[in-house]
């Protein structure tokens, strides 16, 4: 795989499990094998992800300490070694530190103040400032991948909730505060994201209102690569194409 955008290595996470995937019980829950014992696995994702959560697929997956889940699901091999991070947390928390770390060239000169903002009805993913400026950043997961192989694509189903969020950064500029929508291509040797217009025909309306209020909207291609019992996660070091 050739590396492009300048991925920088942004984390290592230890101790990971092969985990075969079963079957998906519910929009949280994933029944997997390990070491010929079956467990239920967490699922940070409410999306569809037709193409990665397939029964016979090798998940990635982190023991937890508590509850009525034994595993984290973390991502799934996509091709051999590489890996698709489907965990929304794992991605809101990966963002923020390439944000920490000046790793994003778009916001190089950027700081997090809060996470989880509340914007009347709606709580978005972060508030930074950069050059001592408010920006508001809704994050969305980007984990479906084109019929070329190389386009990431949101949303693999409707989503009300996003739709919701994509209006909150509207009437937060129309204010006059900074907004962008960030989508996190969540898969490995994509090359550009693309708004998945025909899953929600809404974008249609929509997206064209985000550009024409300078609303930036900005994608990292974030991504593991298996080595041993550990995950090393790479993120873009700035925005792949978009394609809107």
């Amino acid at each position: 795989m050739t590396l492009t955008y300048n991925e920088r290595l942004i984390d290592l996470i230890n101790g990971v499990k092969l985990c075969k995937i079963i079957k998906r019980i519910n929009r949280f829950v994933v029944l997997v094998e390990h070491t010929k014992h079956i467990y239920k696995a967490l699922l940070r994702n409410t999306g569809k992800l037709y193409g990665i959560i397939e029964p016979g697929k090798y998940a990635v997956c982190s023991w937890k300490k508590e509850g009525k889940t034994q595993f984290n699901l973390i991502g799934v091999i996509d091709f051999e070694g590489y890996v698709a991070i489907v965990d929304t947390n794992l991605q809101e928390n990966l963002f923020m530190k390439a944000i920490e770390k000046g790793y994003l060239h778009e916001f190089k000169e950027c700081r997090v103040v809060k996470r989880s903002p509340r914007i009347g009805d709606s709580r978005l993913d972060f508030l930074l400032k950069c050059r001592e400026k408010p920006v508001y950043i809704e994050l969305k997961s980007a984990v479906m991948r084109g019929k070329d192989g190389v386009t990431a694509l949101y949303p693999d189903t409707p989503s009300d909730r996003g739709i919701r969020h994509m209006l909150t950064l509207l009437e937060l500029k129309r204010k006059g505060y900074n907004a962008c929508l960030v989508f996190i291509a969540g898969l490995p040797m994509v090359k550009r994201f693309s708004p998945n217009y025909h899953i929600d025909p809404r974008l249609r309306d929509i997206v064209p209102k985000l550009r024409d209020n300078n609303i930036s909207i900005l994608s990292y291609r974030l991504y593991g690569v298996l080595s041993r019992k550990s995950l090393n996660m790479y993120i873009s070091g700035s925005s792949i194409e978009i394609s809107l």
